[in-house]
C-alpha cells in the first residue's frame, strides 16, 4: 500500500486484499460526493464481540493509514452500532474525529479529496512489480468461501441455545436457504459440519473455563438434553465431558485448535 501513488490507490488495494488478512468481517467502501466511507455491513452478528473487533480493526487500520501517509488519516467522523463504553473519550483521542455510538451502522467517514494525496513513499517500480503478479482467481474464490464459513462460525459462537437453526442464520445473512446451502457446498462443507465444530469448541470452553453443569452446557450448545450432549462429545473426542473437566484423572485430548478448525483443504 505504501508503494502506491496515491492514498486512494492504497485504500483500494488494501480493501481488495483484506479478505486474505482476516475472515471476521467483510469491509466495503463507497464515495458520496466529498465524503469517503469505509463500512462493515452486517457486523451485528458478532454480538458482544463487536466492540472488541471494531476497536481492534479500526485502530490497526488507522495506524496503517497514518504510516503510509506519514500524517494523520483525514477522518471526519466514525459511527458504530454499539453503546458508548466507559472510556468513550479515548475513541476521539485515537481517531481524531467525533464518534457517534448507537448509530445503527458501522461506518468510518473521511475526506474523499484526500484520496488524491501523493504518498511520500510511492514507488512506481514496486507498484509495477506487484501489478505483474498473477493473483490466482481460485484463491480469491477460496477466500470468499472461507469468509462465509468464518462468518457463520462467529455468529454461532456468539449465539446462545439453538445454534442448529439454519433458518435464522440464513435470514441474518440475507440469503435464501438454497443459496446458503449451495455456497457452503461449493466450499466443500455443510452447515451441520460447522455446527459440530462450533459445539465442540463451545463445549471445551464451558468445561474448562466455567462451573456450568453438564445440563447447562448441553442447553447452551443446542442439545435437547445432557444425554445427547454426552453421546456427541464422546463421538467427537473419544472422551467424556468429565474427562475434560478433570484432566488430572485421565490423559485427556486437547480442545480443537483454530488451525485444525480451518483445516479443510478445499477451503
Amino acid at each position: 500500500m505504501a508503494s502506491c501513488s496515491t492514498l486512494g490507490d492504497a485504500l483500494d488495494l488494501g480493501l481488495k486484499q483484506f479478505p486474505r488478512a482476516t475472515h471476521t468481517v467483510p469491509l466495503g467502501s463507497r464515495i458520496e460526493g466529498d465524503l469517503g466511507i469505509l463500512f462493515a455491513p452486517n457486523a451485528t452478528f458478532l454480538g458482544d464481540a463487536l466492540p472488541f473487533v471494531s476497536e481492534f480493526w479500526c485502530s490497526s487500520m488507522n495506524g496503517l493509514f497514518c504510516n503510509i501517509l506519514e500524517a494523520p488519516f483525514p477522518s471526519i467522523r466514525m459511527l458504530v452500532s454499539y453503546p458508548a463504553p466507559s472510556y468513550w473519550r479515548e475513541y476521539e483521542t485515537q481517531f481524531g474525529c467525533p464518534i457517534e455510538f448507537d448509530a445503527g451502522v458501522n461506518e468510518w467517514h473521511y475526506d474523499a479529496l484526500a484520496r488524491d494525496l501523493v504518498l511520500p513513499n510511492a514507488n512506481p517500480m514496486t507498484t509495477s512489480i506487484l501489478q505483474s503478479f498473477s493473483w490466482d482467481p481460485p484463491l480469491i474464490d477460496e477466500a470468499k468461501g472461507l469468509d462465509l464459513v468464518s462468518t457463520i462460525t462467529a455468529m454461532l459462537m456468539n449465539q446462545k441455545g439453538d445454534i442448529g437453526n439454519i433458518d435464522s442464520v440464513a435470514e441474518r445473512l440475507g440469503l435464501s436457504l438454497r443459496t446458503l446451502h449451495r455456497r457452503l457446498a461449493a466450499g466443500g462443507v455443510t452447515y451441520k459440519s460447522i455446527v459440530d465444530e462450533v459445539r465442540q469448541r463451545l463445549a471445551f470452553r464451558f468445561l474448562k473455563q466455567t462451573t456450568m453443569t453438564i445440563e447447562q452446557i448441553a442447553e447452551q450448545t443446542g442439545f435437547s438434553d445432557a444425554s445427547n450432549f454426552r453421546k456427541a462429545f464422546k463421538r467427537w473426542t473419544g472422551r467424556t465431558p468429565s474427562d475434560v473437566r478433570h484432566p488430572e484423572d485421565k490423559n485427556v485430548s486437547q480442545p480443537p485448535s483454530e488451525a485444525s478448525f480451518n483445516s479443510n483443504p478445499r477451503l
